[in-house]
């Protein structure tokens, strides 16, 4: 088979070295790439006797030999973004919309008609073809894929830095792989990754109750009730996620005394419930509303006027901690320290990490955004990464590479379609990334009927419960074909004693993520140690039949209830599936 293209015909493409002025660089700066294999690195030196500030460095550019309706896959900035589509007719995948609108971030004047992903990039034009090229590391820089139609750029962003003469610039890991099979591929990323940056690993998968689709804020009370339940009822949950509100504004230390206790006597309660209290923490949000703000508006991401910026923040009452400031980093290290030490928390949801990452005027301007992200993750690893889960939510994936345990891949569940449906395209693009690096977090289960409200902001809201029966069941299969963590969301005093059992089959499969025939994403495949699942999506509006082709002649029984269907070979049909419906079944080999 000829493919489209190969890597000569990466080695052969131009490189570009594009300053702050809007000139593009001449024989004052040497851009060398060494390519070693599938993968290649680039180093940029400045030769000449004057600094220069560089906007970027497109590593690779011009028109690839795939057409414009070629389908791709890329991911984004921030966990609320993935792109997907064609070349020619690219879409974002999550409720957010791009990660330029998000953020508000700036078009390069190099590439103004561009649409922008991140860190990779998969093109498809058959299911036999497939090109993967992405960066393997993320220590410095962020890497991007511009593109429009068939012409594709793949540029360092420089984050217009001072190269001084003589100072030299090492790049991210950048690779490229081909083939058919699209695990394979994001299978041999995986492990160029994990060589640049090792994985953390938990000794288990780490299961748990979280407030936030449950209850309406923290309430000391409620959390207890929650956790006597729990070790009454399940208590192979064993975590009590004490989610945001606990503190006042972003103190993270400063109770708010809505709550009813202050964390140390809160998490004193639950564990003398019988259960582990889990943290949380958004380390880089700074409210204006907060003492920290008041205090230390020095250790914050400035802009261009020297004041506290808020140019990229989507939450107009946030600002930035920057992580290349020392102090704000001490700050962070204490914080986590008394988390840890004083409260016995092992458990850490770091929210919002994205924000750590957005453009800027650093504290030391000779730092990259990357940098300044990754000096608080390391930080926090020294203080408590040795006995303690670290989950990144809402965060940029590659500049965390190496520096948690998990990883939210989803938007946060809600009770409607709309929300369940797209988390569960979200969740296939990121499948792969699930125990190779990290545990992938789907967000809550949600399997009781019921409506969540609460007053945010001095306003009464109420969130609806919209999800039919066949919706649970979508749901419910996309939390087992994502072989990640399983955190219910339902209160458990009331939960009904079906739903219980289903979180304790969700847990007991927990560990290996779906592999999918094809990208219909219809028909996934667990295959793990003592276990064989098959999880069938209809996703679409309509009723649908799905046939599942079979590996040899098989017992086939109703993951959910047990319930036998039979020996099968070739393939089993399941007829007339309701819309936005799902089957989990169980596989095993006939007896004798």
């Amino acid at each position: 088979m000829t493919r489209m293209f190969d890597l000569e015909f990466l080695k052969g493409l131009p490189a570009q070295v594009r300053l702050t002025n809007g000139s593009v660089a001449g024989d004052g700066l040497g851009l060398e790439r060494a390519w070693n294999g599938d993968s290649m690195r680039a180093t940029l030196t400045n030769v000449s006797p004057e600094p220069v500030h560089v906007r970027e460095v497109a590593l690779m550019f011009g028109r690839f030999p795939v057409a414009a309706s070629c389908p791709f896959y890329a991911e984004g900035f921030h966990m609320l973004s993935q792109h997907g589509g064609t070349l020619g007719e690219p879409h974002n995948i999550g409720k957010y919309g791009t990660d330029e609108a998000f953020f508000r971030l700036k078009k390069s004047p190099f590439s103004p008609d561009t649409y922008t992903a991140y860190s990779l990039m998969l093109l498809s034009p058959t299911q036999c073809d497939r090109a993967l090229m992405a960066f393997a590391s993320c220590k410095r820089f962020m890497g991007e894929f511009r593109f429009r139609g068939n012409y594709i750029e793949i540029v360092m962003d420089c984050e217009d830095m001072e190269l001084r003469p003589g100072e030299k610039w090492a790049f991210e890991e950048f690779c490229a792989f081909f083939g058919a099979n699209r695990d394979a591929l994001m299978g041999a990323l995986a492990a160029r990754i994990n060589a640049n940056h090792p994985r953390r690993k938990y000794p288990e998968i780490p299961f748990g109750w979280c407030s936030y689709h449950a209850i309406s804020g923290v309430k000391a009370g409620e959390m207890v009730e929650q956790a006597r339940a729990m070790q009454r009822r399940i208590p192979e949950l064993k975590r009590i996620q004490i989610d945001d509100g606990y503190q006042s504004a972003t103190d993270w230390l400063i109770p708010n005394h809505e709550s009813g206790a202050d964390m140390k006597e809160m998490c004193g309660r639950i564990r003398e419930a019988g259960c582990e209290p889990a943290g949380y923490i958004a380390p880089f949000v700074v409210s204006k509303r907060s003492r920290l703000f008041e205090e230390h508006p020095d250790w914050l991401l400035m802009g261009d006027d020297g004041l506290p910026s808020q140019e990229h923040c989507f939450n107009r009452d946030w600002y930035v901690l920057d992580g290349t400031n020392p102090k704000a980093v001490e700050y962070l290290r204490h914080v986590v320290r008394v988390f840890h030490d004083e409260w016995g928390i092992r458990y850490f949801k770091l929210d919002f990490t994205s924000y750590g990452a957005l453009p800027g005027v650093h504290h030391d301007p000779h730092k990259t955004r990357v940098e300044a992200f990754r000096a608080v993750f390391e930080a926090i690893n020294d203080e408590v990464g040795a006995d303690s889960y670290i989950l990144g939510c809402n965060a940029p994936f590659w500049p965390q590479l190496g520096l948690v345990d998990g990883n939210r891949a989803t938007n946060d569940i809600f009770r409607r379609w709309e929300i369940v449906g797209g988390n569960m395209e979200e969740l296939t693009g990121r499948s792969w990334q699930n125990g190779r690096l990290w545990i992938n977090d789907p967000d809550g289960v949600v399997l009781e009927k019921r409506d969540r409200s609460e007053i945010r902001d001095g306003v009464f809201r109420r969130a609806i419960c919209e999800l039919t029966d066949a919706e649970f069941e979508y749901h419910k299969a996309y939390i087992v074909a994502s072989g990640g963590v399983v955190t219910s969301g339902d209160k458990l005093d009331e939960m009904s004693e079906a739903n219980l059992e289903v979180l304790r089959r969700m847990m007991a499969v927990a560990g290996d993520a779906a592999v999918y025939d094809d990208d219909t994403f219809e028909i996934g495949r667990i295959e793990g140690k003592d276990k064989r699942l098959l999880c069938v999506f209809n996703h679409s509006d309509e009723v649908k039949s799905i046939a599942v082709p079979l590996k040899g002649r098989v017992c086939l029984s109703d993951f959910w209830t047990g319930a036998e269907l039979g020996e099968h070979e070739g393939h089993f049909t399941l007829f007339d599936m309701e819309p936005h419906s799902a089957r989990v079944l169980k596989v095993r080999e006939p007896a004798g």
